[in-house]
This record gives structure tokens, C-alpha cells and sequence, in this order.
């Protein structure tokens, strides 16, 4: 896609692929086109709010591991935890000034970032501009529809931090449903101890819990 639209956004990472799917679903007599939900992962889920209000159609919002926090933000939380098992501490501390280092190149650009294309974090600064004016949280609080929050225990990436943030949000909400799986991963894969990205490279299958949880979480939606 960057060869295409170099200094590319949200628009054309997500939103119009969303938007076509909806429209794809929306052709499919099978399914009843008054009861859509959509449902996104960790990116995914921090993009729904915004995914909502462009296709005001969709009945309801699943969100499975969403980030409440900045990106940049999220990337050094991340970079830290990792760093943790690092045991040499001048090459720890690279490790994390390098995403410090980013994370304020993210934390200073200006509008002028809005048509460019330099590369942060392996995506244009176009898109990380508009991310950073972007909050998930407040945005959901002017949905009024059912939504589903996911999150895992063991999730490094989007941790308790992030949980909390929404679950503050969203505690007085009725139309609003939380859950917590002690012992999976940010994949929803079920494991113990520590989770480390070498995890994610076992075979592995989302918790049949966990769907069967969604399932009756759609169903009882009137």
C-alpha cells in the first residue's frame, strides 16, 4: 500500500476495507442486516469507535485486547517489559532510549506530518499523526450501543493500564459488558508463567471459552 499512497492514514489502512466488508455482509441475504457487529483486535479495537461512527448502520462493538493508551505510548510500555530480560544493562538501556527516541519524534510533529511519508515505527508519520489525535476512549463515549470488552491477563501488550482506562470509561454503561480471561495471551491463546513473543510462535488455537462467551453475548442482544 505504500508504493500506492505513501503517506497514507487511517483511511486507507482500515476504514475502507471495513466499510466494503460491511457492504459485502450487507448483500448476503443469510444475514440480517439490522444486527451487524464488528470486531476488533488490539489495532482493531482501538479503531472501532472511529469505525462506528463512519458506518452508524452496525448494531454493536467487540473489542478483543483494544489500547486505551497513545500507540508511541503503548511501543515503550512494550519495549520495557521486553527489556526486562535483557541482562546486559548498556543493551538494555539502547533498547529503550531507540523507542523513547520515536515515541517523541511522534510526540513533536505537527500538521505538516499530515502529507508525510517518513517512516516511524515501519508506518508514515501521516498515519501516526492522525493516531495521536486520536482518542479511542472519549470517542466510544459518544456511541450508545452495545459493546463487548476482551481482555487477557497475560497480554503484555495491552495490559491492565489499558483495561482500566476503558472499564473507568464505561463501569456505569449497561449497554456495556466486560470480561477477563486469567490465563490467556494477546492472541487469546491459552499459556502460563510470563508470556514473551517467542509464545506466539507455538501452535496454538483461540479459547473455545472465549467464543462461546461471544456467542451468547450476541444472542442476547435484543
Amino acid at each position: 500500500m505504500s508504493h500506492e499512497t505513501p503517506n497514507y492514514t487511517v483511511k486507507q489502512e482500515v476504514l475502507e476495507d471495513v466499510k466494503r466488508a460491511i457492504e459485502v455482509a450487507k448483500q448476503d441475504t443469510t444475514i440480517d442486516t439490522n444486527q451487524i457487529f464488528i470486531c476488533g483486535h488490539s489495532f482493531g479495537g482501538m479503531l472501532l469507535p472511529r469505525i462506528a461512527k463512519e458506518n452508524p448502520s452496525i448494531k454493536g462493538l467487540i473489542y478483543l485486547a483494544p489500547n486505551a493508551r497513545k500507540l508511541e505510548d503503548l511501543f515503550l510500555a512494550q519495549a520495557e517489559y521486553l527489556a526486562e530480560s535483557i541482562t546486559d544493562p548498556v543493551r538494555k538501556n539502547q533498547v529503550i532510549d531507540s523507542v523513547k527516541n520515536e515515541r517523541e519524534r511522534i510526540k513533536a510533529l505537527t500538521s505538516k506530518a499530515a502529507v508525510d511519508s517518513t517512516m516511524i515505527f515501519g508506518s508514515p508519520v501521516s498515519l501516526w499523526y492522525e493516531l495521536r489525535n486520536y482518542d479511542p476512549v472519549a470517542t466510544a463515549q459518544t456511541l450508545d450501543m452495545p459493546m463487548l470488552f476482551i481482555f487477557a491477563s497475560r497480554d503484555y501488550q495491552v495490559t491492565s493500564v489499558d483495561s482500566e482506562m476503558w472499564l473507568n470509561a464505561f463501569k456505569s454503561n449497561e449497554k456495556v459488558t466486560f470480561k477477563m480471561y486469567p490465563k490467556l495471551n494477546h492472541f487469546f491463546v491459552e499459556g502460563e508463567g510470563k508470556s514473551m513473543p517467542s509464545e506466539y510462535e507455538k501452535p496454538g488455537n483461540v479459547d473455545i471459552g472465549l467464543i462461546n462467551d461471544m456467542a451468547s453475548w450476541l444472542k442476547g442482544i435484543k
